[in-house]
């Protein structure tokens, strides 16, 4: 029998806690020939062990067969069926003996299935174009190793994705933030008779607060000086002579 088909791979098969028969659409000449893997909610692989974890039927069919599981995959679960023939040459055929064409054809069989079996190992591996240099291939390696040190912050990075990118529209104006805030603590900061950078004579916040300070101590002084001297002229009491006691006149 000839191998007419370049599948070698059924599913991945979606659990749903009721189904634990699933199709393989390939040709297999033993029942050790597949490999049965489980995907848990997780995303861990197992490979189940045949017989305690599976059973396979439709062993030397053209359109492959069924596998029945031992435990029922849930939602979330996933169940694939890939082709594992082993790499070793069983047939052994020897000079002047009897020639059978169907052992020469299984032989043939297997060798073409090994091929699909690497083919679909490759189809799932990382490559680099044909025109590359070989030699730039441990960069690309030593860049894969060191993204999987920080797997954990692309998949954050990913989460603000859309946050990213706003704020990568207003980058010109992100720039400017440390000078902003250095002149805002100028405003409020600077000391007294102080002019802040970039004004011919703004004063900051502490000028003023200190200004205001002294106008008032002045002012309590002045209104002491005038309370003693009403006093003076016996229009208050000995008792009634700062400013806080006005309001008893």
């Amino acid at each position: 029998m000839t191998v007419s088909s370049q599948i070698n791979k059924s599913g991945p098969y979606d659990g749903n806690g009721a189904t634990n028969v699933f199709d393989y659409e390939f040709r297999i000449i033993d029942e050790t020939h597949i490999r049965v893997i489980k995907t848990s909610t997780l995303g861990i692989e197992t490979v189940l062990a045949l017989g305690s974890g599976f059973t396979v039927s439709g062993v030397g069919d053209a359109g492959g067969g069924y596998v029945t599981v031992s435990a029922t995959p849930i939602v979330g679960e996933k169940i694939t069926l890939i082709r594992d023939v082993p790499f070793r040459q069983d047939t052994d055929l020897e000079n002047q003996g009897a020639y059978y064409a169907e052992t020469v054809e299984a032989a043939l069989d297997l060798a073409a299935m090994r091929d699909q079996q690497l083919q679909e190992q490759i189809d799932r591996a990382v490559t680099i174009p044909a025109s590359s240099d070989g030699a730039e291939l441990g960069g690309l390696v030593g860049a894969i190793v060191a993204l999987g040190g920080v797997a954990d912050s692309i998949t954050i990075v990913a989460g603000v994705a859309s946050e990213v990118v706003a704020v990568a529209g207003v980058a010109d104006q992100v720039a400017l933030v440390p000078d902003m805030v250095g002149l805002a603590r100028e405003w409020a900061e600077k000391p007294v008779d102080a002019t802040v950078t970039g004004t011919a004579d703004g004063r900051s916040a502490l000028h003023w607060a200190e200004q205001a300070r002294i106008s008032a101590a002045d002012a309590e002084a002045l209104a002491d000086l005038i309370g003693a001297t009403i006093y003076d002229f016996g229009l208050l009491s000995e008792d009634v002579v700062g400013s806080e006691d006005w309001g008893t006149i």
